[in-house]
């Protein structure tokens, strides 16, 4: 199943710095990852050089670029 989460929730598949594989829905609204347990690693923030979840949250989140 598809971990689908509201592009303005400050979590790691909608960071900037989380290189997951994650995509923008057809309406531009929802990121979509494989699942919420979908790792990636941090480039540059908190967890940097660390897998993280899709789903997981710290302070250092940045916007994703691809968001509107």
């Amino acid at each position: 199943m598809t971990y689908q989460i509201p592009k303005e929730w400050k979590q790691c598949c909608t960071c900037e710095k989380w290189a997951g594989g994650r995509t923008l829905d057809a309406h531009r609204t929802f990121i979509e990852a494989r699942d919420e347990l979908e790792q990636g690693e941090c480039v540059g923030g908190p967890w940097d050089r660390n897998k993280t979840y899709a789903n997981h949250q710290c302070d250092g989140w940045i916007k994703w670029g691809q968001i509107s």
